[in-house]
């Protein structure tokens, strides 16, 4: 298994429990994937808690966790597997952005991991999940005072109905409210502005010390195909396929495991 996110994971610990030998090389040296990242918010006390879950797990069953191995072809034809499945991630989206490559425009991987990089008015691009919730923890516990673009009518759309209901009574509860620009687009980012543009083709320009980039993330369909004619048994789990919620990852893990 190539990648300790927690599709990964769990096709581990499900076909070790069938009693297949499973190997589990992960590049990082701690497993968990995405969620070391997510579980650092504020607001993911269930995801810190269900990261120690499959740690315990993990620890607790006969994979060979393999920490600091960034895994290849080479490596992974020497092993000689029977099966191989593939749950590298995903990679944070960029854009092709006129300013983009100036030196206070950050994913938001580094914002997460990084407080020191975000100004005191960060914009933030994308108003999806991760976007919508940084957006929060900044004006809420940091003092900042984000505004958010984001190219559709709606706010955390990925987030199911009560998630939603929470986020905006969390939004309704600050004290400054969070500045949103629904239906609009960046256009470019300058040293220290960002110049927008709304549906209705009027553009404005708007302060902006950091630049936070919260697009998504992408599979790295290179990297997995490099992993394709090894063994004839492959399978695809997780962001390696295209972005998926925890859940979907977990169980996509277990079914791949449970058929192996």
């Amino acid at each position: 298994v190539i990648g300790a996110g927690p599709a990964g994971i769990m096709a581990s610990i499900t076909a070790s429990k069938r009693g297949h030998h499973v190997i589990l090389l992960e590049k990082e040296a701690s497993v968990g994937g995405a969620l070391n990242l997510i579980s650092k918010e504020y607001y993911k006390e269930d995801i810190r808690a269900y990261l120690q879950y499959l740690k315990n797990q993990l620890a607790k069953s006969n994979v060979d966790v393999r920490l600091s191995c960034e895994a290849d072809p080479q490596m992974v034809k020497e092993l000689k597997p029977d099966a191989l499945v593939i749950a590298v991630g995903g990679k944070p989206m960029s854009l092709p952005l006129k300013g983009s490559e100036k030196q206070h425009v950050i994913s938001y991987v580094q914002a997460i991991e990084d407080e020191s990089l975000v100004g005191d008015h960060p914009l933030i691009i994308g108003g999806g999940t991760i976007g919508a919730e940084l957006a929060l923890e900044l004006a809420e516990l940091k003092g900042k005072h984000p505004t958010i673009v984001e190219l559709t009518d709606q706010l955390a759309a990925q987030g199911n109905m009560l998630y939603r209901i929470a986020l905006r009574q969390k939004y309704e509860s600050l004290q400054e409210p969070i500045q949103i620009h629904y239906q609009t687009k960046c256009i470019e980012i300058k040293d220290n502005e960002a110049v927008l543009q709304h549906q209705d083709g009027s553009c404005e320009t708007i302060q902006a010390d950091t630049v936070i980039l919260c697009t998504g993330v992408r599979a790295d369909r290179k990297l997995v195909e490099s992993f394709y004619g090894i063994t004839p048994e492959i399978y695809e789990a997780g962001d390696a396929i295209r972005t998926r919620k925890i859940q979907e990852a977990v169980f996509e893990g277990y079914g791949i495991g449970a058929m192996i």
